[in-house]
């Protein structure tokens, strides 16, 4: 494909990454992230480059993205360790400080993505299969003495404390009866699942006298369920084929622009809701799919949303009739509008047109843009988008129905068995092409190692997510101009020590050479006066013994 590798400096994929793990090319962790980075980066510069315009998919735009977070949360649970890490201020040199600042600053970008997550997935209703593993990690979590993995290298407790014994005794219990919950169907939510877990240790008050060993205790059960949590929050993440952003919706319903327009199938992508009826998940949906917009479309519809928040504002200070407002993309035109929720109709059926017996009369163009009906052919192409809308939203429909009977993916994880998938083992089996250029992947990977600091730089600082926007490329110049702005400050400070520092000894050998000089002067001068003093005594001396001669004689 002559044109992406025009736009796409450094191609990569994950067979390459994975061939590359089993031949141990990677010198560090670290490297193997920002090739995966560059998977998701290489997609969206691809998609969004204006020479890709004519075969661009928006869509693959937001999988990438999606995929992104969802190996950000998977690295973070996998890759990060469940104790805390020590307070910067126990580093004893500069290295050891910045691993420590480093080591920190993702500890708490985890603890942010945590809350995040559990506000989305509290409520979530947990399979049969996803309680079995909860079960499942409480048993090796006891049996290995409180280690999560391998990443815990400290067992935290041993047989024979009255506190172990206790706490050993609720997490096996709490087993069972997961067991006999997912056995019997019961319904049992995430947020049944933590107070259940944190309760082994809170509800006896076990050890109140060992505060570092509770205090890990807490971080490991955190992370053992953070591990059975982030495939579900993934699972839900998840958009609809049948939107032209990957769309994460809320329903499938009716939607008009006005009360002139005729009623068309759209999807729910986001939601402002007045103060009384708002959830959270609102906010996150409405966010994430914003996220998914084109930069374009998403500034466009940015005044729509403004118009939606003061009308809710009015509302509220006025006392009128409390309304929210959604934002829905229209199936067959896949266009965006914010709308009242007096012009939508709930409960989308495909089998019974709302446009039938209201004023409105046959069916309409519902886009933003006007369209002349009047035309010859007009009504005909009209009739035929609104059947391409109705299929549509039909099978968002039945896929937005199994996403909700699935809401841990255990259908999904089903059909990846069935079908292979693309696991570890055989993404890592070798093509020919990938045989013959072996030592061709070591030097790419090197030379990504040394190219390009500025993306390098942009993927570390972003956590893989690189905004080719006017506005992103404008942020990204400004950032490598700091960068370079700081690297030559550095240097210049660097050779500013260099010079004081030969200023200063030389300084100081001068210095020493003077009191060296002085030195030797003094030595000189005792040595002399001692000569004289030498001399003058002899000379006495010698007067002293012709003056006795001279006397006996």
């Amino acid at each position: 494909m002559p044109i992406y590798s025009k736009i796409v400096k450094h191609p990569i994929d994950l067979g390459r990454v994975c061939r590359s793990i089993r031949r141990r090319l990677y010198q560090n962790t670290r490297a193997i992230r920002l090739d995966m980075w560059r998977i998701f980066a290489n997609c969206v510069k691809f998609q969004t480059d204006p020479r890709n315009r004519d075969s661009a998919v928006p869509s693959f735009v937001s999988i990438a993205l999606h995929l992104r977070a969802y190996f950000n949360a998977l690295w973070q649970e996998y890759m990060i360790p469940s104790d805390p890490p020590p307070p910067v201020s126990s580093a004893s040199g500069s290295k050891n400080r910045l691993a420590l600042i480093h080591a920190n600053h993702s500890w708490e970008k985890r603890e942010e993505a945590r809350k995040a997550r559990f506000i989305q997935l509290s409520t979530t209703i947990l399979s049969a299969k996803c309680i079995g593993r909860a079960a499942s990690a409480i048993q090796e979590f006891t049996d290995s003495g409180g280690k999560v993995d391998v990443l815990d290298e400290q067992r935290l407790f041993h047989d024979g404390e009255d506190d172990v014994e206790t706490f050993v005794h609720l997490l096996q219990r709490l087993k069972t009866k997961l067991q006999e919950i997912a056995s019997s169907n019961r319904e049992y939510t995430m947020d049944e699942l933590r107070r259940s877990m944190r309760d082994c240790i809170l509800s006896e008050d076990l050890f109140e006298e060992q505060v570092s060993v509770r205090t890990k205790l807490f971080s490991r059960m955190d992370r053992l369920l953070q591990k059975i949590i982030v495939p579900i929050h993934e699972v839900n993440c998840r958009g609809v084929n049948q939107s032209s952003i990957w769309g994460c919706m809320a329903a499938a319903i009716w939607a008009r622009e006005s009360s002139k327009k005729p009623f068309w199938p759209a999807l729910v992508l986001g939601i402002l809701a007045p103060d009384d009826q708002k959830e959270d998940w609102h906010h996150s949906l409405t966010e994430r799919n914003e996220g998914r917009l084109p930069e374009k479309l998403g500034t466009e519809l940015q005044t729509g949303k403004r118009k939606a928040e003061q009308a809710l504002r009015r509302q509220s200070a006025g006392g009128l009739e409390q309304m929210s407002y959604f934002l829905v993309e229209f199936m067959g035109s896949h266009e965006f509008i914010w709308v009242r929720e007096a012009d939508i109709i709930e409960n989308f059926d495909p089998d019974e047109d709302p446009n039938q017996n209201s004023a409105v009369g046959t069916h309409g163009n519902v886009t933003k843009k006007k369209r002349g009906t009047h035309r010859a052919g007009a009504s005909a192409a009209s009739q035929r988008m609104f059947t391409s809308a109705l299929d549509e939203g039909r099978w968002a429909l039945e896929e937005f129905e199994q996403q909700l009977n699935d809401t841990c993916g255990d259908f999904s994880d089903d059909d990846d068995e069935e079908e292979g998938g693309y696991s570890y083992e055989i993404l890592c089996q070798s093509d020919d092409e990938a045989d013959e250029d072996a030592t061709d992947t070591d030097n790419e990977i090197d030379g990504r190692r040394g190219k390009d600091d500025e993306e390098t730089n942009e993927l570390l600082a972003t956590e893989g997510l690189l905004d080719f926007s006017a506005s992103g490329r404008k942020n990204a110049k400004k950032r490598a101009a700091a960068l370079k702005k700081q690297k030559a400050d550095a240097k210049r400070a660097a050779q500013k020590r260099e010079k004081e520092e030969k200023t200063k000894k030389a300084k100081q050998a001068k210095m020493e050479q003077q009191q060296k000089k002085k030195r030797d002067i003094e030595v000189a001068k005792k040595a002399k006066d001692k000569i004289a003093k030498s001399k003058e005594t002899k000379k006495k001396v010698r007067e002293k013994e012709q003056k006795e001669k001279r006397e006996q004689r």
